[in-house]
């Protein structure tokens, strides 16, 4: 059987919008923020096809080379091909992506159409619910010398009410506003036993104490949480 390898490192541009399907650019990898350009086809001041990323509204993925640098859409206006746009996005390098759209017309009647390019740059938001509240900003590091900083994340093993990650999250990580790293934290609600703890392993050359992370602190601030500190 033939072996296949597949590389997971995508690139800057491609469909990942989360609302309406398009195009997008991972603008900053660390924020999390992306540039997102947003087709809606229709007939001319008549119905306007909007293709929710989560809901089939009449959009087709047509296909894609295996370099990810070409993809294409299908928007079906009319139904059985009588009448749709055939969209092609040419990636020529991180900062340029090619959009190409095809009208063609299968019916006996001449067709208006036209198309609605929305672009918008955006970064993640805290949620309660479907409530969009903030937009989450990471806070910043700044150790006097001597001093080695050490995420929440970083720990060796927890043991917590949460036994399952989700969202590719660590267990017990949640965002968190004015967070550190990615604005997540370790949520002290998972801390609810006194048989819960997370466990941090320091290097025998840190004399001095470890400046905690906005992560930790917010475990102590939350509940009475057992830190398990080993050299």
């Amino acid at each position: 059987m033939e072996k296949k390898q597949f590389d997971l490192n995508i690139g800057s541009w491609g469909p990942y919008n989360k609302d309406f399907l398009g195009v997008c650019h991972v603008a900053d990898r660390r924020l999390g923020a992306s540039f997102n350009v947003e087709l809606f086809p229709g007939f001319f001041r008549r119905k306007v096809m909007a293709s929710y990323s989560t809901s089939d509204m009449g959009l087709k993925m047509w296909g894609a080379n295996a370099s990810l640098t070409h993809f294409s859409y299908r928007y079906e206006l009319e139904w059985k091909d009588r009448v749709y746009c055939d969209t092609d996005f040419y990636i020529t390098d991180d900062s340029r992506c090619d959009i190409v759209c095809t009208f063609v017309n299968n019916t006996d009647l001449v067709q208006s159409v036209n198309m609605n390019l929305c672009a918008s740059l955006q970064y993640p938001l805290n949620k309660d619910a479907k409530i969009r509240k903030s937009f989450r900003m990471p806070t910043e590091v700044t150790l006097p010398d001597g001093c080695r900083f050490v995420d929440a994340l970083d720990y060796d093993y927890i043991n917590c009410a949460e036994t399952l990650a989700s969202d590719g999250r660590y267990l017990g990580e949640e965002y968190v506003y004015g967070a550190t790293g990615n604005c997540t934290a370790i949520s002290g609600k998972y801390f609810c036993l006194n048989t819960h703890y997370v466990n941090y392993t320091l290097q025998k050359s840190d004399k001095k104490l470890l400046s905690l992370s906005e992560s930790m602190l917010f475990i102590i601030r939350t509940h009475m949480t057992t830190f398990k500190l080993s050299m």
